[in-house]
């Protein structure tokens, strides 16, 4: 299994946290909003306890935007109970002088936020602790409040200290101190960490601690007690909310890991959990699951439908479970016309304004699993029509888009114009393309003999309209500068990254090979999103033989790069001659093909893929 979660977040995140920790714990990023609320924006009463109401009222015009009377405005309200996040949405309602919102505080919770959204926009808002019905601190709160980014330190290391010896056992909190420890007061010990794993292996294992044992041993690399971990959690805890949770985790931190070897084991995981408790409702409100839930083909049918069941109940309105039991659907094959009306509700509801921002990334795979249900049944016109959607609505042209656009004319005998989109796919790293064309090379022609010179003609035909490139200014971690005028005379390749991006770690080693293979020939350049300091930290231990430049989010929204990790060449005039968005199965083999056809002057690019050298 290519890990679904880590792949998606990946490929498409752009602010992302810069610890792994930062990472999986998203109260880590609400604490940094610090407390109290932005100017435009107040709460009344300022700290509201346990199930009181309160009122957030939003004036027009605040530091990040300007909204008007006629928007429709959604504030959003996240809490954390015991390290397990839960939303609340409300309508708010312009009253002539500022948009207001009512709102009930939910009970057991030790930290909030409230953000502003508009079905486009999401506001950055504040986070602030909320009391219990006695008005007093719950447990762990002194922690969430105190340390955050330009505390006092050492004070935050003495509201820890003493947080922990008046409650050794909320286990909940262990993760959060050593993520603050990690990101904030950077004095995170891993010995410190095993040590109190240890002293928590003799105790009582209920969900809670069987999580963050699983989180602690993800955190200081023993994945094989932390796998030990998370299965006794699974088996014997399926319909707690720190399962799904502990899923969700261990879903990055094998991807960002390198653990190749535990992905189909997770897989087996996460569909038992679905399959024995269906209806655990984290499995929803936690929209991390939704990514790894739509590609898990574990899952039985009859569990969807339960999922689905229970989460509509929930939220008629989320146009997610009508996508996840219409893809399953489609994906069976046996009930395309439920399929249909699935999708085509999952659709509409995408459309209509919600409380929150809609996930592109649902969105166009919406009007993929359409499309092929179209095309399996005959709907040529409606299924170009949903794959453009999905290329309009989306980031442009993907490999999956171009496949199914190929299939579309192929099955109304525009077999060539079907064979020149394939060929596309292909060199956008389509990991099915190249089947797909020698089945049309064997209808064509009877057999496959010659097919080799065939798809070498086809891909070496045509040559592209080339661009230059941006103009590229860095320094490299050794402090080399860089220029556009200072790169001219040999092919550059550009990688596009950033440290807690799963699939970027995950082809580190081919990137490797390729820079090795082609040292002396061409430039590799690594430009990451992440600052110094973290990049350093991260290398301890890994190899990385591109010339990594930190701090690179301006070059990268320079290259329009929208997708995790990115690649692009550009030969010795400064143009760019190929790009590839996103992690797929062949980009690496193809980059290195495009390589040597500049270097040997073939015609672009040379036939495709060639076996790496041993």
């Amino acid at each position: 299994m290519f890990l679904t979660f880590m792949r998606l977040y990946g490929r498409h995140a752009k602010n992302v946290s810069r610890s792994l920790i930062g990472t999986i714990c998203p109260l880590l990023s609400a604490l940094a909003l610090g407390t109290g609320l932005f100017a435009g924006v107040q709460i009344e009463p300022e700290a509201p306890r346990w199930g009181q109401s309160f009122v957030v009222r939003i004036t027009p015009e605040f530091p990040r935007g300007r909204l008007f009377p006629n928007d429709r405005v959604f504030v959003n309200l996240s809490t954390w109970d015991q390290d397990i996040l839960s939303t609340v949405n409300a309508k708010a309602v312009w009253d002539g002088e500022a948009f207001v919102a009512r709102m009930t505080m939910p009970g057991n919770c030790e930290w909030a936020a409230v953000r502003i959204r508009t079905p486009e926009r999401i506001f950055r808002g504040k986070g602030f602790a909320p009391r219990t019905d006695t008005g007093e601190s719950p447990p762990g709160t002194r922690v969430l409040s105190s340390c955050r980014p330009r505390t006092d330190l050492a004070a935050c290391n003495e509201v820890i200290d003493s947080t922990l010896a008046e409650n050794p056992d909320l286990w909940w909190i262990y993760p959060k101190i050593w993520g603050l420890k990690q990101r904030i007061l950077k004095n995170l010990e891993i010995d410190e960490v095993i040590s109190q794993l240890r002293k928590m292996e003799v105790q009582e294992k209920g969900p809670s601690l069987l999580r963050t044992l699983s989180t602690g041993y993800w955190l200081a690399k023993r994945s094989d007690r932390a796998f030990e971990s998370l299965t006794e959690l699974c088996t014997r805890f399926p319909e707690s909310r720190y399962s799904v949770q502990a899923l969700n985790e261990a879903d990055f931190w094998v991807s960002t890991q390198g653990l190749d070897q535990m992905s189909a084991g997770l897989e087996k995981l996460q569909a038992m959990l679905v399959n024995d408790a269906p209806a655990n409702p984290r499995l929803w409100k936690d929209r991390r699951s939704v990514l790894w839930l739509r590609s898990n083909t574990r899952v039985s049918l009859e569990a969807t439908r339960r999922l689905f069941a229970a989460w509509v109940d929930e939220d008629p309105e989320d146009p997610h479970p009508y996508l996840l039991l219409a893809n399953a659907l489609s994906r069976e094959g046996t009930s395309d016309e439920e399929a249909k009306r699935l999708i085509d509700r999952s659709i509409e509801l995408y459309f209509t304004p919600h409380a929150f921002v809609s996930d592109k990334r649902l969105r166009d795979l919406a009007f993929r699993v359409r499309a092929r249900l179209r095309l399996r049944n005959g709907d040529a016109e409606g299924a170009l029509a949903d794959v453009k959607m999905a290329q309009a609505d989306g980031r442009g042209r993907s490999a999956e888009d171009l496949e199914i656009e190929a299939a579309v004319w192929t099955s109304i005998g525009h077999l060539r114009r079907g064979e020149e989109i394939l060929v596309d796919a292909y060199r956008m790293g389509s990991a099915t393309a190249e089947e797909m064309l020698k089945n049309a090379f064997v209808a064509r022609t009877g057999g496959s003999r010659g097919f080799d010179d065939y798809l070498m003609t086809r891909l070496t035909g045509e040559t592209p309209e080339l661009e230059p490139a941006p103009q590229i200014r860095g320094t490299t971690l050794e402090g080399v500068q860089l220029t556009s005028k200072s790169l001219k005379g040999k092919p550059v390749v550009v990688n596009f990254w950033f440290t807690s991006c799963g699939p970027c770690i995950k082809e580190i080693p081919e990137l490797n090979d390729l820079a090795n293979e082609f040292a002396g020939k061409a430039r590799f350049l690594a430009f990451a999103t992440d600052d110094a300091e973290p990049i350093k930290e991260f290398l301890k231990g890994r190899e990385f033989r591109y010339e990594i430049v930190p701090s690179s989010s301006r070059m990268a929204r320079a290259f329009g790069v929208e997708a995790y990790p990115s690649h692009y060449i550009i030969d010795g005039e400064g143009n760019i001659v190929w790009s590839a968005l996103g992690a797929a199965p062949k980009t690496v083999e193809i980059l290195g093909n495009i390589l040597q056809s500049l270097l040997s002057d073939k015609p672009f690019p040379v036939k495709g893929l060639r076996k790496r050298p041993a």
